[in-house]
């Protein structure tokens, strides 16, 4: 049985409305950078916390650097999961936070 190593058509066909419309938008503005689609991201409830998961990934792509196993987050992440979107937000990582 032969396993794709990344199945990107997949997702894609479940989310290609939003997708299209949304780099649509980007394209058309000319902002690829800063503009309407920052603002929009700036209002959602966890986009601190989605900014700094994105920081940690970037900061872990650095040669040599040791970091966890995704296996010691499994109880925290399923926590997660299942806690209502204000506990979450309570407890999100704020900017400046070094974990």
């Amino acid at each position: 049985m032969k396993i794709p190593f990344l199945d990107m058509k997949s997702p894609y066909l479940e989310l290609r409305e939003e997708l299209d419309a949304a780099w649509r938008r980007v394209m058309e503005s000319g902002w690829y950078v800063l503009g309407a689609e920052v603002e929009a991201f700036e209002r959602l409830a966890h986009h601190e916390a989605a900014t700094l998961v994105r920081r940690w990934d970037d900061r872990a792509k650095v040669a040599g650097l040791v970091v966890a196993d995704l296996a010691d987050y499994r109880s925290l992440l399923a926590r997660l999961a299942s806690a209502p979107a204000s506990v979450v937000a309570e407890r999100s990582p704020r900017p400046g936070d070094r974990r």
